[in-house]
């Protein structure tokens, strides 16, 4: 009986021990990962990150409001409070963009290359790199900057950035004088413009290079093309065509240029353009001999700016010299007429006006020139002794030095000069048009 019992016992064990196993082996076969699912994780600390993201709304409003220095000050304290956050790459970002705005240049560059490193290749990378190379150049460190941002373009093409980083290297390269490289960085801007306008202002920049270049077909062609794209009547429109006038002025072709002008005129050009587009205008006027719609419009400017300076910007300024070139250009147009004695008087006011202009000594020579058409020997070699004394060295003074050789030569041998007022050239002067 003892034997029996000892007998169920052992099969009992057996039983059990087989149970445990084969609790064990489903165990196994449900898996590892459903029995680490199935042990305590830690609890997340929900005042932190509350506090966390109070901070960050914090600073980002700073940030909004220009305030970098608090900004910057919350996003450090913040660093400093919760170290876990040292590591976050759009934290690391947004600090970067603080120190940007303060002018830490340098400091922000090494922040931003920290944060495209952290970020890896992630939605911040791109933004990051153009920020780095920006701030090199900011920071006024073009031997670094240039290639970083070349660098940038390669890797990150259409990313936003692309298009201020285009606008920067085709600025340093115009102001290094490498205008082909110039050229293209305003070409691919005016390729990735999102609308007319944005287009339109990539293409006054690369007309801007072609001039610098010399380029002025070119240069016509793209002001054109952005004349096209702009709206009439404008501001922008106007200078556009003031700009290709000045381009057409360059190609000698006056006639086209004074058309360009006068739509400038048609616009809302600002003080100095106008003025400038008014000068030019009348100045292709005279090149074109239409003598009487320069002597009105030269005239007309001339009345409106007689002696004094309108603003302290206007002594060193292009209206200062579009005013000083119309004085000027009044007396030639009215001696173009025929009409001697308003050219005199013309030439005089101009010449009181801008006394250091280096178009007295012409000024003078025509004043001489008229006094002889007028009759006037006397005055005339007045006007001429005066330009050989007093602008000796110039191409001004050897032709009134010529007149006078000439004056005396007449005098001597009885000979009325011939530009008298019925004299031979006096009288083919009538016909067609002044000799001098």
């Amino acid at each position: 009986m003892t034997a029996l019992k000892s007998l169920l016992s052992d099969r009992r064990r057996l039983m059990t021990a087989s149970l445990c196993a084969l609790v064990l082996l489903m165990a196994v076969a449900l898996g590892l990962s459903s029995i680490e699912t199935a042990l305590p994780r830690p609890i997340p600390n929900v005042k932190e990150q509350i506090e966390v993201e109070r901070m960050l709304s914090l600073a980002a409003g700073y940030q909004r409001e220009g305030n970098y220095e608090s900004a910057l000050s919350t996003y450090q304290l913040l660093m400093e409070r919760f170290p876990r956050t040292k590591g976050d790459a759009t934290l690391v970002f947004e600090m970067a963009m603080a120190k940007k705005g303060l002018g830490r240049f340098s400091e922000a560059h090494g922040d931003f290359r920290r944060a495209a490193d952290l970020d890896g290749s992630g939605s911040i990378v791109a933004d990051a790199t153009y920020e780095a190379a920006e701030c090199l150049a900011l920071a006024g460190m073009s031997g670094r900057a240039v290639p970083a941002l070349e660098a940038a373009l390669s890797a990150y093409p259409s990313n936003p950035h692309a298009a201020p980083a285009l606008r920067r290297l085709g600025e340093h390269y115009r102001s290094v004088g490498v205008f082909d490289e110039a050229a293209n960085c305003y070409r691919g801007l005016r390729r990735r413009a999102a609308s007319d306008e944005d287009q339109a202002a990539a293409m006054d920049k690369l007309a801007a290079v072609l001039r610098d270049k010399g380029s002025y077909v070119e240069e016509a062609e793209v002001l054109r093309d952005a004349i096209d794209l702009s709206k009439e009547g404008e501001a922008a429109w106007a200078v556009r065509w003031m700009l290709l006038g000045d381009s057409l002025y360059q190609q000698e072709q006056k006639a086209a240029a004074k058309l360009a002008y006068g739509k400038a005129l048609e616009g809302r050009p600002a003080f100095d353009d106008r003025i400038w587009s008014t000068c030019q205008f009348g100045a292709c006027a005279l090149a074109s001999s239409a003598f009487e719609a320069a002597a009105e419009v030269l005239a007309s400017l001339v009345a409106e700016y007689p002696a004094e300076d309108p603003t302290p910007e206007w002594r060193s300024g292009r209206a200062k010299y579009a005013v000083e070139r119309a004085h000027f250009g009044l007396g030639d147009a009215l001696f173009s007429l025929g009409d001697y004695r308003e050219a005199v008087s013309a030439y005089a006011a101009a010449v009181e006006r801008f006394p250091d202009s280096t178009r007295v000594g012409w000024a003078l020579l025509r004043s001489g020139h008229c006094h002889r058409r007028l009759g006037d020997l006397t005055v005339a070699r007045g006007a001429y002794s005066l330009i050989v004394s007093e602008h000796a060295g110039t191409v001004w003074a050897e032709q009134a030095r010529a007149e006078l050789d000439n004056l005396d030569w007449q005098g001597k041998y009885g000979i009325p000069d011939p530009f008298r007022p019925g004299g031979e050239i006096a009288r083919a002067e009538a016909e067609g048009g002044t000799s001098q």
